[in-house]
């Protein structure tokens, strides 16, 4: 599992955006398979991870998501349980959906706390998943990526026009649409990173890239990097509404934030690792903002 990178192993269990697909949700709702006890092992995650959770919880009315030609369409499946029944059959899925991420929650929690398979891989690099503290660092650089590759990219440039979109905007790109929390998780991802290069919630109670920075002689850099940690979470937290709601009334909503990510995913990219002798990832290489 190594080759996925600190966490992924963990997330591709619960999470899939922006690989998403509601029909697939119809579908396993109309053929009752959430209640299956192989369900979490043998579907995919975009079935009961927390996009299928959202569409479970939020979606309105009762049409489906799937296409005319569709089994539960063409054959009158879908149509032939009627209000009560998918709205029963939605509330039972979102439970056991719940309860399987709960589940995975719980293992996730174990793996960090001491004695875990994580903390002990990162605390004593040889004795786990790491041959050397080299790697293993680089393994915590790579997860610190996300900023770049989701958030920067995916989560901000992209439905803002500014990347992969051939539109002013693209609001089909827009993480949680129907829960409409896309600003939460981008101030949740920034967060994230900031616990990562400060080593935990007070940089002042704990030990992290900071602090070796300042240890190498390079105590400016390490306050420019909090710095452009605290510019971006500012300029993400000015935008008040949801992405939606904020790119549909002006088109450059998201530009401020995605220029202070970018601030940001430059230290990635530039004096930080070299100071350090990190390896970008490889999935980074020749990106370009």
């Amino acid at each position: 599992e190594r080759s996925r990178g600190l966490g992924d192993v963990y997330k591709r269990q619960v999470y899939s955006w922006p690989s998403v697909n509601p029909c697939q949700v119809d579908q396993e709702l109309v053929a009752l398979s959430y209640s299956d006890s192989d369900f979490f092992e043998v579907r995919l995650v975009n079935a009961y991870g927390f996009d299928a959770l959202e569409y479970l919880v939020f979606a309105e009315g009762t049409d489906n998501a799937c296409a005319p030609q569709l089994q539960i369409n063409a054959d009158g499946e879908w149509d032939a349980l009627g209000e009560e029944t998918i709205g029963e059959r939605r509330a039972a899925y979102a439970a056991a959906v719940a309860g399987g991420i709960a589940e995975q929650a719980a293992t996730f929690a174990q793996a960090w706390a001491p004695g875990g398979v994580w903390n002990g891989a990162l605390a004593d690099p040889p004795s786990g998943a790491y041959e050397t503290v080299q790697v293993a660092v680089d393994e915590v650089l790579r997860a610190m990526f996300y900023v770049d590759r989701v958030l920067k990219d995916a989560k901000l440039a992209r439905p803002a026009g500014i990347l992969g979109c051939t539109a002013d905007i693209c609001l089909d790109g827009i993480e949680a649409p129907l829960s409409r929390r896309s600003g939460e998780a981008a101030l949740a991802n920034l967060e994230g990173f900031s616990r990562l290069y400060h080593g935990g919630s007070d940089p002042a109670a704990h030990d992290g890239f900071d602090d070796i920075l300042r240890d190498a002689g390079e105590g400016v850099l390490a306050d420019e990097i909090t710095a452009d940690i605290d510019a971006a979470i500012v300029a993400l937290s000015a935008i008040d509404e949801p992405f939606a709601d904020a790119l549909s009334a002006d088109p450059a909503a998201l530009d401020a934030a995605h220029a202070a990510v970018v601030e940001l995913t430059d230290d990635l990219k530039g004096d930080f690792p070299a100071v350090l002798a990190l390896n970008i990832p490889s999935e980074a290489a020749g990106d370009a903002d």
